[in-house]
């Protein structure tokens, strides 16, 4: 598995690469909102097997902005972020949005505009559009997982919460651009807490599943509005895992 410094940012914009960033996440911030969130989504299990409803392995709870953007779509959620893990979760997308701004300039300008109006200020403006129910967490358990899939965003970030003893298996898949997902992913990451991983919306990936344990993340992923139509082809001890190539 090939590491790319440069050109980093091309390589991410093209989706011929992952950017690992170490520490987007502090460790209080993951054990918080493991702690929160593991917590609601224990009492949205017991509320299923109240009601003699069947199992489900994998929680995903939106942030407040979220979940009236889904109900505004007509659209449903399991349950949403606790308060208190709403606004942490809110500081770490603020922090990732920054990283991105600062390390990849030309990422930014090339995908969010070349205005003096930063990704921060976007969100605030309410002139970035996410994917469904997202920034949301994701809390697995055994058996939990997110089929393949693409964001069809201007960037992804998604940073793990857990601690990599906390579960057995799991993990973040990536197949490169053309391959077939009936094969088992060309990478998979496991990343240390607060570690994000960023990579455009063309970029196949899933959410592996897990033995046994609990596995939590944050991820949202997101695009201006302005350029949603486009198809998209996309520093701080970063790292650029450039997808296998068939």
């Amino acid at each position: 598995m090939p590491v790319s410094d440069l050109p980093v940012e091309e390589s991410l914009i093209r989706g011929e690469s992952v950017v690992v960033i170490p520490g987007v996440a502090t460790d209080l911030e993951c054990r918080d909102l493991v702690k929160l969130c593991s917590q609601e989504a224990s009492q949205y299990w017991e509320k299923r097997a109240a009601f003699g409803l069947p199992a489900e392995q994998l929680v995903r709870m939106p942030c407040m902005s979220a979940g009236v953007r889904t109900q505004l779509a007509g659209e449903d959620y399991q349950t949403l972020l606790p308060l208190e893990a709403d606004e942490i979760a809110e500081t770490v997308l603020k922090r990732a949005m920054t990283f991105i701004e600062e390390d990849f300039p030309r990422l930014k300008r090339k995908l969010f505009g070349a205005g003096s109006k930063t990704i921060c200020d976007m969100y605030k403006d309410g002139e970035l559009e996410f994917s469904t129910r997202e920034p949301a967490v994701n809390v697995y358990a055994p058996d939990g997982d997110f089929p393949a899939h693409k964001d069809h965003k201007s960037i992804t970030v998604l940073i793990p919460l857990s601690s990599n003893d906390d579960f057995i298996g799991g993990g973040t898949g990536f197949w490169p651009q053309g391959s077939e997902i009936a094969w088992r992913p060309s990478m998979v990451l496991r990343p240390e807490p607060g570690t994000a991983m960023l990579f455009c919306g063309q970029v196949q990936h899933s959410g592996i599943p897990i033995e046994s344990g609990e596995r939590v993340v944050f991820v949202a992923s997101f695009s201006p509005h302005s350029i949603e139509a486009l198809k998209y082809t996309g520093t701080r001890g970063r790292k650029a895992r450039r997808l296998p190539r068939e």
